[in-house]
């Protein structure tokens, strides 16, 4: 099954940083039974408060690390590691949940003490901050998607078949391994790095990316959890609840479709929405043109 998942570089980009050296701090924060990892860059008191959420689902904040970028002496951006992924511990009732991952979020917000933040969702985490974003609009001054999974399962499912297909493509082409790696002490980083030619624009391109870790009982569970969530409908409704500005990005060859950008157009229309292809990209807009995508993302913050 293929990973509807970003592959992200491990250290920050250059292009586009600061010219400080924002500290960093990491701690925990408790939610429910889970203990979560935060890691959070700028200074404590900064004005504007940036949340990335991870893709996956089983990755870490190290595949957010592009958007490190946009820290400095009046804003933070602070990672996490969703539950069951990173440093952060697994659920004892395996409830890999939207309702719990939203609760987990929330949970990261309150504790940072900014009463609004903006949120960058890479897509599996698009849907999760699409899902907080419907329950909790208040707390959100903005709200940036990146190739994001739509609150929609039709959607979902439909974008996955097209990838596994584009992945039946390349292994044709020889340019994905057949079959493809097994996972190993519940770890898929092996599969995700075969799989890397199908989330770039140019499945040939050479990219040296450490996607860190990739925990697959992680993924599954929550790839499940996602498909049997009753509350998908009513939460992409909620969505029409949000009234703030948000930016929606996709790649011109992400193999994911576009179809994925339009809905998640039509899912926000209640807010002031900059719908953006990304030219030269597939789903790794990060990796592929970041400076495009950083360039998007403070002209949205400055306005």
């Amino acid at each position: 099954m293929a990973l509807f998942v970003p592959l992200t570089f491990a250290a920050a980009c250059s292009s586009g940083a600061p010219s400080v050296h924002p500290s960093i701090s990491e701690s925990t924060v408790a939610s429910g039974d889970v203990t979560l990892h935060v890691r959070t860059l700028g200074p404590p008191a900064a004005a504007d408060t940036i949340i990335t959420v991870h893709g996956g689902p089983g990755l870490s904040l190290q595949a957010m690390a592009p958007y490190d970028a946009l820290a400095g002496n009046t804003r933070r951006v602070i990672g996490y590691d969703q539950r069951g992924s990173g440093r952060s511990t697994a659920p004892k009732d395996g409830d890999f949940g939207l309702a719990a991952q939203v609760a987990d979020l929330e949970q990261v917000r309150a504790a940072s003490g900014a009463a609004t933040v903006t949120l960058i969702g890479e897509s599996w985490g698009g849907a999760l901050a699409e899902a907080y974003a419907a329950t909790h609009p208040g707390h959100v001054r903005a709200l940036v998607l990146v190739g994001a999974v739509p609150l929609d399962r039709a959607a979902f499912l439909a974008g996955q078949a097209r990838f596994r297909a584009h992945i039946t493509e390349l292994q044709a082409a020889g340019l994905i391994p057949t079959p493809l790696p097994a996972v190993a002490g519940n770890s898929c980083k092996a599969q995700l790095l075969a799989e890397l030619p199908a989330y770039l624009a140019d499945p040939h391109s050479v990219a040296h990316i450490d996607p860190g870790t990739c925990t697959s009982s992680t993924s599954q569970a929550t790839y499940r959890a996602l498909l049997a969530d009753e509350s998908v409908p009513s939460l992409a409704e909620e969505l029409s609840n949000f009234h703030g500005p948000a930016l929606v990005v996709m790649g011109d060859h992400d193999a994911f479709g576009l179809e994925w950008l339009d809905r998640n157009v039509a899912l926000l229309r209640g807010a002031r929405v900059t719908r953006v292809v990304a030219t030269g990209a597939g789903h790794l807009v990060a990796i592929e043109q970041t400076q495009q995508l950083l360039t998007r993302i403070s002209a949205l913050l400055a306005g």
